[in-house]
């Protein structure tokens, strides 16, 4: 018998020989899958680039897909491209009509339990079936009778956005790292509504919750395709290779979880009036009544994963993009910014703050928020979809359990949609007769299609228009002194987190 440090010798990588291994085992249950399963061999399967065996198509030591080998694979064998990886098909997507009509299919109303963050189990994001459809109607519904939609939700975001400026003008135009303040602007936004109060920006009590999710951000956007061994990966791969990805998002998935369950706990340590209503307070009457009618949906793990859900959503994509639009005004300071502010200044003068009701007559605006979701690829993949039983996309078949992929690089590049589509040019959203494009214009998927699409795409957009316009009408934005902007157009970079800009005060003279 090898002593455990000569069997840790001959382990020099945390996957490759244990997935060998492990996968040995699992040859002859993977040929007596394919003898139980002889129609998918000569039905008619998408294309796409080899695929061996046991490893499938992709790098077997990594899970990631290359969006740009994906884009060579869309010209190279059409917009859909069949692969596996390891024991899991995938279909990649990249044209905006054939995602628009597939992923509104009910067959792909479903998320896979092969995607990398299903690990978190419960929530709105990997539910299925009637649990999801139970949980987020009735979400929905509370959401809405707390206010979100409504005006008043657009003053608490005029306000937040009112407190943001304050926060980043106490500053006195010294360079500041602005991201982490705007994703708590964002996430008070929804903490109006999940636990009934906001935070103050520099409140000391919300840093559990802030470190929890700046460690979270875009993990959606990079969760890979994992083996359906899912237990393989828990049990050996994880404990053996702690800064594994897995490992880490494990590890930032059960931090989440706690402080949501700390939020919970604190719900009813509240005097009465000391806060307001909220999802927390409704979703627990929800669960007693649902265990009078023997209904097992609603639960206290399903609350604390819908907690998360929600402030996950509310704190990663919105303040990257907002952030992204920040830096990309501040390197355009004579050009870009020096027109939004004419225009806002038009609209709202000086003796009041913006409000959502002036964005129908700030076309510009509007076009630079809609080049940015366009321009920036942040999530290439966003978050896959999965059939939840054979389907056939146009002449292919597609079996049950298949992880689906909207190229979100292709179609925001695709040259049949977009003029110069690498260009970032916010003239290209404004309309002939020079109003604004007030809905989501054609071609963009950034919120994605169908049932399971972004539940938050109203409230994103009016954050996104009342941060952006309060802080240009305040403050020239400009990079810090010396240095030079420059923006990926690829990926989350997340190297420009820390990226400082300087909020100075406008003459108004």
């Amino acid at each position: 018998m090898f002593p455990a440090a000569r069997l840790m010798e001959l382990l020099p990588t945390c996957t490759g020989a244990l997935y060998i291994a492990a996968l040995t085992v699992l040859v002859a249950t993977m040929l007596a899958a394919l003898l139980r399963f002889p129609k998918y061999c000569v039905q008619k399967s998408p294309p796409g680039p080899r695929s061996w065996p046991l490893l499938g198509s992709l790098n077997f030591s990594t899970a990631r897909i290359d969006p740009r080998e994906a884009l060579k694979w869309a010209k190279k064998y059409g917009s859909i491209v069949g692969l596996k990886k390891g024991s899991v098909d995938v279909v990649i997507l990249s044209d905006y009509e054939e995602i628009k009509e597939y992923f509104s299919m009910p067959e792909l109303q479903f998320r896979p339990t092969t995607w990398g963050l299903h690990a978190a189990e419960k929530g709105l994001t990997v539910f299925n079936g009637e649990e999801w459809k139970q949980n987020r109607d009735f979400s929905m519904r509370a959401l809405a009778k707390l206010g979100l939609g409504s005006t008043a939700m657009r003053q608490h975001i005029g306000e937040e956005a009112c407190h943001l400026a304050d926060t980043l003008g106490s500053r006195r135009g010294s360079p500041v790292a602005a991201l982490a303040y705007i994703q708590r602007a964002f996430l008070n936004c929804m903490c109006r509504y999940l636990l009934g109060y906001r935070y103050d920006l520099e409140d000391p009590r919300r840093k559990a919750l802030d470190d929890a999710l700046s460690g979270f951000r875009l993990q959606a956007a990079a969760a890979p395709a994992e083996h359906r061994a899912a237990w393989l990966r828990r049990a050996i791969i994880d404990r053996l290779c702690p800064t594994s990805t897995s490992a880490s998002r494990r590890r930032l998935l059960t931090a989440l979880h706690t402080v949501a369950r700390l939020l919970v706990a604190a719900n009813n340590e509240f005097k009465p009036g000391e806060r307001q209503n909220s999802y927390i307070d409704i979703y627990t009457e929800r669960m007693r009544e649902a265990a009078k009618e023997n209904n097992p949906y609603f639960r206290a793990d399903a609350l604390i994963g819908n907690i998360v859900d929600l402030l996950t959503g509310a704190a990663t994509s919105g303040p990257l993009y907002m952030h992204w639009t920040l830096l990309n005004i501040a390197a355009r300071t004579d050009t870009l910014q020096a027109e939004l502010h004419q225009e806002i200044d038009s609209v709202v003068g000086f003796d009041r703050s913006p409000k959502w009701e002036d964005h129908t007559r700030m076309p510009l605006t509007m076009a630079t928020i809609w080049e940015m979701f366009r321009w920036k690829v942040a999530a290439p993949f966003n978050i896959p979809r999965g059939t939840g039983e054979d389907t056939k996309f146009g002449e292919y078949q597609v079996r049950k359990g298949t992880m689906v992929f909207p190229n979100l690089l292709a179609v925001h590049r695709d040259p049949k949609l977009w003029t110069n589509p690498d260009k970032f040019d916010p003239s290209r959203f404004l309309k002939p007769d020079g109003t604004a494009q007030t809905t989501r214009p054609e071609g963009l998927l950034n919120f994605s299609v169908g049932r399971r699409m972004c539940p938050g795409e109203g409230m994103a957009m009016v954050e996104m228009f009342l941060v952006l316009t309060t802080l240009l009408h305040r403050f020239r934005i400009l990079p810090e002194e010396g240095q030079t902007i420059n923006i990926p157009p690829l990926g989350p970079s997340l190297e420009l987190a820390e990226t400082k800009l300087r909020f100075i005060p406008r003459n108004r003279n």
